[in-house]
């Protein structure tokens, strides 16, 4: 039994003595996020099973390395370690790129909620008269805000646009607080996030479409990303009631009557509401 690190394995001389020495089986525990340098330099040449620590815990005691790869690779000679499911190359690729793309958002919408109390805070009521704060109209009476202190019906009249213009004596009386040179140096940083943000969405989102233009979906493409990332382990198992459940509400029986819950999974249902919404925006029937 020796020890290999990650800068060795790297070598192909490793990678070849290993398969002269007939070694072609390589179980694994995944540790964190360093499992999978491993992992990726080896799958190509090895048959790999990656293990959940939790269900291969030794006796406790004094835990070593050692003893824990020879515990290890005694219970998968035994076949008593169960596999964990791993998608193939290209399908984590884009869950990571989701998974990155969902972050954004998350923090986008972080920022907005900053801006949000920044107005507030200022007595700047531009929610109560805007649906959406953050739209054209919106985001140019916040810039608007940064260079003038006061507002009339011509300045608003060239700012708003749409069902906003409709409502322009109201927009006035909701700007009328005041807003501080601390406040505005913050307002002017986090507008500048969010375009960042916005930009950086729309670049992951770009590479996602390029690396799943071959999948060629019927579904909008970020739903299919978190579907694949989500169904493919359940697809492992060869049987429907896990999707059922994952994708399905809950179904329980009353006195012989039906009653249809909610989604039990969240994920779930975010990604079948987004497609929902997608359907009904591209009308495909």
């Amino acid at each position: 039994m020796f020890i290999l690190s990650v800068p060795v394995l790297m070598s192909t001389k490793t990678i070849a003595w290993l398969q002269e020495n007939d070694c072609h089986v390589v179980v694994m525990e995944s540790t964190g996020k360093y499992w999978i340098p491993v992992f990726n330099l080896m799958e190509d040449s090895f048959f790999l099973t990656l293990a959940n620590p939790s269900f291969t815990k030794t006796f406790p005691g004094n835990k070593t390395d050692r003893r824990d790869a020879k515990w290890l690779a005694e219970l998968h000679r035994l076949g008593l370690v169960q596999p964990s499911f791993i998608p193939p190359k290209h399908i984590r690729e884009l869950r990571e790129l989701s998974r990155y793309r969902h972050k954004l958002i998350r923090d986008r919408s972080a920022e907005k909620s900053r801006i949000h109390n920044i107005l507030t805070v200022c007595n700047l009521m531009l929610s109560s008269v805007a649906t959406d704060i953050f739209g054209k109209s919106g985001m140019n009476i916040m810039h608007a805000l940064l260079r003038s202190k006061s507002f009339d019906e011509d300045l608003l009249s060239n700012l708003v646009m749409g069902k906003l213009r409709e409502k322009i004596p109201q927009p006035i009386c909701a700007l009328k607080g005041h807003l501080t040179s601390t406040q505005a140096a913050k307002l002017s940083v986090a507008l500048d996030n969010l375009k960042n943000f916005d930009d950086k969405i729309a670049q992951i989102e770009r590479l996602i479409e390029d690396k799943s233009h071959d999948l060629q979906p019927a579904i909008h493409y970020f739903a299919l990303v978190l579907l694949l990332g989500k169904l493919l382990r359940l697809l492992s198992f060869r049987r429907l009631e896990p999707i059922c459940l994952f994708s399905l509400p809950l179904i329980i029986f009353v006195s012989g009557q039906a009653y249809a819950l909610r989604i039990m999974k969240q994920e779930a249902n975010g990604v079948l509401l987004k497609q929902k919404r997608e359907i009904c925006i591209s009308k495909p029937f």
